[in-house]
């Protein structure tokens, strides 16, 4: 209903093209309850030390994020990041928010890359490359830079550029290993 387009526009602080650029790439929104769109901004703001005005912003650029359960989904997440000392408000860890399973996914990844030999000041700089699947990126290719090294095609302590780890595609990954 149209009353309900207000209330969350209002709720989340969104000029009126946002809204529609929201509700355009997920139109199921409309169905979401204002009140529940409230709790979940209300956490952001309370919990995760969002200023009211970036929770828009997060919301508009993450918008599924409105049918996540603060308390089942945001919360482990936050609780993360304050562990490892990050400012879950913080525009680093914003993209965090688009995927925020922190048990599944970035434990892992980063507990990975850790015994791989990576800086934890270095992996917590940009805490959404511990987004990538470490199924089919991160241990795949750290295997094949632990059988470079074994085979000494690599220096026994070399460790990739964590980006190329991470963001780049496998073409660009095999290439710069050689």
């Amino acid at each position: 209903p149209p009353e309900n387009m207000l209330r969350m526009r209002e709720a989340l602080l969104l000029r009126s093209a946002d809204l529609r650029s929201v509700l355009e790439r997920n139109f199921p929104l409309l169905t979401l309850d204002p009140e529940r769109v409230c709790a979940l901004l209300h956490f952001l703001e309370a919990e995760a030390g969002f200023a009211l005005r970036d929770c828009g912003e997060l919301v508009s650029s993450y918008p599924a994020m409105l049918a996540y359960s603060p308390k089942r989904d945001l919360r482990p997440l936050v609780a993360f990041l304050r562990e490892h000392r990050l400012d879950p408000s913080a525009r680093v860890c914003m993209p965090l928010y688009a995927w925020p399973n922190a048990e599944r996914t970035l434990r892992p990844a980063l507990e990975l890359l850790l015994d791989a030999g990576y800086k934890r000041q270095t992996l917590l700089e940009e805490p959404a490359l511990l987004c990538y699947s470490l199924d089919l990126r991160l241990r795949p290719r750290m295997r094949i830079v632990r059988e470079r090294r074994g085979r000494g095609l690599l220096g026994r302590t070399y460790l990739p550029p964590l980006r190329l780890v991470t963001v780049e595609s496998d073409a660009t990954f095999c290439t710069a290993l050689g």
